[in-house]
């Protein structure tokens, strides 16, 4: 199992750096297969986790609606365990500057 989660946490990091380098395709592959490889395993913070992830990378490409729909699942994902913590906050804040809801502050 340690393995398995070295092998996704080095799929997010790879995802996040493709990003930043404006490999933005690679950057999706790379998110999506960490995601995958996640819900194999029985947690849904990690999923959540991801999932914001995507999320924010799809904001900041300009695909609002998917990252809506991302951030939207992830806070699902995340209430089946916790609805509260600073995670749930933070996908909760990034799902409201995605749907135009942030507040003012």
């Amino acid at each position: 199992m340690v393995c398995r989660l070295r092998g996704i946490a080095d799929l997010c990091r790879r995802g996040m750096e493709a990003f930043d380098e404006g490999r933005g395709a690679q950057a999706d592959f790379y998110l999506y297969q960490a995601l995958r490889e996640a819900r194999g395993l029985p947690s849904p913070v990690l999923e959540a986790k991801i999932m914001n992830n995507i999320g924010l990378l799809a904001a900041l490409s300009g695909r609002r609606e998917e990252a809506a729909r991302m951030l939207s699942e992830a806070l699902r994902r995340l209430e089946t365990r916790v609805r509260t913590g600073s995670l749930h906050a933070v996908i909760l804040k990034n799902l409201n500057k995605v749907s135009g809801c942030a507040p003012e502050g």
